[in-house]
């Protein structure tokens, strides 16, 4: 399969690499087509700031436009048709350390310099693997593997994804998923929402520190529930009621079956509220 590329600014295109240099301009522009697998991997790496959002889209061809900052050094997207790999060089850091902050930080006047802002258009059936820093990631209609990792900003997921892996330090998460096999949703300090159903084998696993979390599940549903809150209450539609783990301490645990009991459902939070609906 030939990689095909169709792109509307000069760059690198070599081997199935597109490289676009930092410029002088208020932002720039990034559009790139090409053929890749059903079932191509794609990682999205280095953001440091931005917004993505990936939608998968029948067909073989991934597209990427948006734009990006001037203090990306370079932006880079390559390979095809079975992996392809996104991420954003920049190379204009201080050495010094940034006293005020207590952190390394870029030389940029601010962060629209190394704003990364962009819609992937992928197929269906890709693997997505990405990871930023101070980003927001939303992914629409992609149903390989999907794995996404910010430490400060919000996460949307929907889809039919089996296997979902979803992990940030500070913002939402909330995922929508037709049937999962292998869930796994972690913050630290932002709210967790779940609606979708959890097949017979599979497991579904919410934690979260600082945060609320709701989860909202088929009402024929066969689970097991492994629930628990340190501060917090918890609301289950289902009925069954949960109990003190000790009259010291303001925490409370929930377990039950419903149904065969298939699959298994863990929920725990430190400090929130958990609420469990029926659909």
């Amino acid at each position: 399969m030939q990689a095909l590329h169709r792109t509307s600014v000069a760059g690198l295109i070599a081997a199935g690499m597109l490289v676009f240099p930092g410029a002088a301009l208020a932002q720039q522009q990034i559009d790139d087509t090409r053929e890749v697998s059903p079932t191509v991997r794609v990682e999205i790496e280095d953001i440091i700031v931005g917004h993505i959002r990936v939608v998968g889209v029948a067909g073989n061809e991934m597209s990427v436009t948006g734009t990006i900052g001037t203090d990306i050094d370079e932006f880079v997207i390559e390979g095809g048709p079975d992996s392809v790999e996104i991420y954003a060089e920049i190379n204009n850091w201080d050495d010094d350390d940034d006293r005020e902050n207590g952190r390394r930080r870029w030389r940029g006047r601010n962060n629209n310099d190394v704003e990364v802002n962009l819609e992937i258009r992928v197929p269906i059936g890709a693997s997505l693997e990405i990871e930023g820093v101070t980003a927001e990631f939303v992914v629409e209609g992609v149903n390989g593997i999907v794995e996404i990792e910010s430490v400060t900003g919000d996460i949307t997921y929907s889809g039919g994804a089996t296997m979902l892996y979803l992990e940030n330090v500070t913002g939402s998460i909330r995922a929508t998923a037709t049937r999962v096999m292998e869930a796994d949703l972690e913050s630290v300090n932002g709210n967790i929402t779940f609606t979708g159903d959890v097949g017979a084998g599979g497991e579904l696993s919410i934690d979260n520190v600082n945060g609320a979390i709701e989860l909202s599940v088929p009402a024929d549903i066969s689970a097991s529930f492994d629930v628990e809150t340190m501060m917090g209450d918890i609301d289950n539609a289902f009925g069954q009621k949960p109990r003190r783990e000790s009259r010291w301490v303001p925490s409370q645990e929930l377990r039950f079956t419903n149904g065969g009991g298939a699959a298994e459902i863990m929920v725990e939070t430190l400090q929130g509220s958990v609420i469990i609906r029926k659909r």
